[in-house]
């Protein structure tokens, strides 16, 4: 390839160039695609030896629930934990991008007659009511690079019914 600033106005870094093919045509290309005379950037090369893989290294999850006979009734409260540590959201370990640790607390009784066959279970989601960041990502610059953020739920709480069957 040849500079031709008769040819593009200017020369330098980001100009357009103009070359002769082997076959003897014309070829057009902008020298900051990573190999020169390509049309497409195979992008930036980045060595993330030894980065962090973009998944919590550790998570823990556990419950603990203890039946008891109240009368026809056996009632199970149950105490339920997680946590996931912290992680980087994608393979470059950008700081900015890392979910931080978070932990979360559920609860629920469940309430079933001896004699029947249904049930009845109350619950809590999220007891603490944290908004813990779960996950992040950054989109493409055909999208306006805007980043989105992906939060558990607040605190929740309801009631089920059920029929055994």
């Amino acid at each position: 390839m040849h500079d031709h600033a008769d040819s593009a106005g200017t020369t330098g870094a980001g100009l357009v160039q103009y070359g002769t093919n082997a076959d003897g045509s014309n070829e057009v290309c902008v020298t900051t695609l990573t190999e020169a005379g390509s049309f497409v950037s195979t992008g930036l090369p980045t060595d993330i030896t030894g980065n962090e893989m973009p998944f919590p290294e550790l998570t823990v999850s556990m419950g603990i629930g203890y039946t008891a006979q109240a009368g026809n009734l056996e009632i199970t409260p149950r105490l339920d934990y997680y946590y996931q540590s912290d992680y980087y959201n994608g393979f470059y370990n950008i700081e900015s991008r890392k979910s931080p640790a978070w932990d979360e607390w559920n609860f629920s009784l469940r309430i079933v007659p001896t004699d029947a066959d249904w049930n009845i279970r109350f619950y809590v989601q999220n007891l603490t009511d944290e908004r813990n960041i779960t996950g992040m990502g950054l989109s493409a610059s055909s999208q306006g690079f805007f980043s989105a953020i992906s939060l558990r739920e607040p605190r929740s709480w309801g009631m089920s019914f059920g029929i055994d069957f």
